[in-house]
């Protein structure tokens, strides 16, 4: 089946061996409604502990209840320092590892790089004061990945594209790498072929000589066409695109919308939408979105031009603690009562829009003129810029960015590597509405007076931007930073183009829809398709 013969190696040999005296790791009265009941033992340092039955006998959710993964277990599990395992985090600093009979769902990120998901657990400890050096992170998996002989083209390939054993292989190495001394698999054999299982086998006996002790729960195209589907043309696409719309704009306006006058008019419309996007970016890159962009930017509008009166400083506090604030409500309800995202900030826009409505019933709110005198091109490029650069940086060398691909590829999966999923997905949603407080100043300095519909339809502007610049709506790890830049460029001059052109409200809409479903189309993840969280 395998080429080779697999000979005696496949069984162990060593039944009557005796296993050390020391407890590791005891488990005591452990319980989870509808699972199991009661359930009780100690781990020896080097012992390799069997659990076997049925499919459905309970089995696979003791290693679950061990790792802390079932939110509502009882009971306790404790080391041999008396340490308590009550949460995910605690249990992989204390050095468990578990890997997951559900294994694409829950051990793996299918749609993240190998090199991704086997330094996940350790990005603390590769961090250099929270400053990630890539090629040390590329190094530490490689060097794992090759130590459990994984089939791959490099580091960098992504997980689903292998097979079911060489996936199991990039679960084992990331607990080899990050060192862990007990370890708790489920099924790990489960799915793959006879020579990789002896692998599997070989590797446990190897680790139970270390002293490592191990809970093992049981259960016996065409070239061209292959491009097209590739996330190389997936990835070159918006850029594709961008160039497409350019040169179709530019011939239908016979030349107008690349002068220099409508090219500084298109930048001035640039701005504040680019800032917007960047925190909407991380807000869909974790597989949500947020609809409450234009009613946060209308109130922190609002707030920014009443305090402008004051001071300055103070009115560019006001909006962005505005923003944050909006942000922390629409995080709070998402994560505390596991409410979809796109549910409820539904409800918190129409909640702020109906603010804004009320605080402009009478008239416009005016800014003061010493804000407005600071509608200046370098101040808006500097801000911008500025906003763009440290948004890239916390993406690609800090943790932030590994921990929102990994909850958009794979939420469980990456709560089960010590994602603290619920704290990220709250911070992100604060940090986004903080930038949109950002956005406000640039708006507020650009229009001098706000009314009720300020950052009106926003949030679909923003949405079909990224789209646009190919962000996958879904989410994950094939989410790329210049999905920003692109995507606001090609809406702001497919927008311009449209009216240029002198098309209907009604006929602009159609236009820019139907290039928003091939766009979606193209660059949707099948794989990953689930409802939006």
């Amino acid at each position: 089946m395998v080429g080779r013969e697999i000979g005696s190696a496949y069984y162990r040999a060593d039944y009557g061996e005796k296993v050390s005296d020391e407890v590791v790791l005891t488990v005591d009265n452990v319980s989870v409604p509808g699972e199991i009941s009661g359930i009780s033992f100690q781990l020896h340092r080097g012992e390799i502990l069997g659990f076997g039955g049925l499919s459905e006998c309970g089995m696979h959710e003791v290693g679950k209840a061990i790792f802390a993964a079932s939110w509502d277990r009882t009971g306790s599990v404790t080391l041999a320092d008396g340490t308590a395992i009550n949460d995910i985090p605690t249990a992989i600093r204390k050095s468990i590892a578990y890997t997951s009979k559900n294994r694409d769902n829950e051990s793996v990120i299918v749609n993240e790089s190998i090199r991704n998901n086997i330094v996940l657990p350790s990005i603390e400890d590769l961090a250099n004061h929270g400053i990630l050096n890539n090629r040390k992170l590329t190094a530490f998996a490689d060097k794992y990945a090759k130590d459990m002989q994984t089939k791959m083209t490099g580091v960098n390939q992504f997980v689903s594209d292998l097979s079911g054993g060489n996936k199991q292989k990039v679960v084992l190495a990331r607990w080899l790498g990050k060192g862990s001394d007990i370890l708790v698999l489920d099924s790990p054999t489960r799915g793959i072929d006879i020579g990789v299982k002896q692998a599997i086998y070989a590797l446990m006996d190897d680790m139970r000589k270390q002293g490592k002790s191990i809970i093992n729960n049981n259960q016996e195209p065409s070239k061209f066409r292959a491009f097209l589907s590739s996330d190389t043309f997936k990835g070159l696409l918006p850029f594709i695109g961008f160039v497409v719309i350019v040169v179709v704009m530019n011939i239908l306006t016979e030349g107008k919308i690349l002068t220099p006058k409508r090219i500084r008019l298109l930048l001035s419309q640039v701005y504040y939408p680019m800032i917007v996007a960047t925190g909407v970016f991380f807000i869909m890159t974790l597989g949500s979105i947020d609809f409450t962009e234009g009613s946060t930017l209308g109130l922190a509008s609002i707030v920014i031009s009443k305090l402008s009166f004051i001071s300055i400083p103070l009115a560019i506090l006001g909006g962005v603690l505005t923003g944050a604030a909006i942000g922390a409500i629409n995080g709070f309800f998402h994560v505390k009562f596991k409410l979809q995202s796109f549910i409820t900030t539904i409800c918190t826009m129409f909640l702020f829009r109906g603010v804004c409505a009320y605080l402009t019933t009478e008239s416009a709110v005016p800014a003061s003129t010493e804000i407005k005198a600071l509608d200046l091109n370098w101040l808006k490029i500097t801000i911008t810029v500025a906003v763009l650069l440290i948004a890239w940086f916390l993406f690609r060398f800090t943790r932030i960015g590994n921990d929102v691909k990994a909850i958009g590829s794979g939420e469980t999966a990456a709560r089960f590597s010590g994602v603290k999923t619920d704290r990220v997905k709250f911070l992100v949603f604060v940090a986004a509405g903080a930038l949109t407080g950002i956005a406000a100043f640039v708006n507020v300095i650009k229009v001098g007076s706000i009314t009720a519909t300020a950052g009106s339809q926003l949030e679909t502007q923003i949405l079909i931007a990224l789209v646009l610049g190919g962000l996958p709506i879904t989410g994950g790890a094939k989410v790329r930073f210049s999905n920003i830049i692109v995507g606001t460029l090609m809406y702001t001059v497919l927008n311009n183009g449209l009216v240029m052109l002198g098309y209907e409200t009604q006929t602009q809409q159609l236009i820019k829809g139907i290039i928003f479903l091939v766009f979606v189309a193209l660059t949707i993840d099948r794989k990953a398709l689930k409802v939006i969280k």
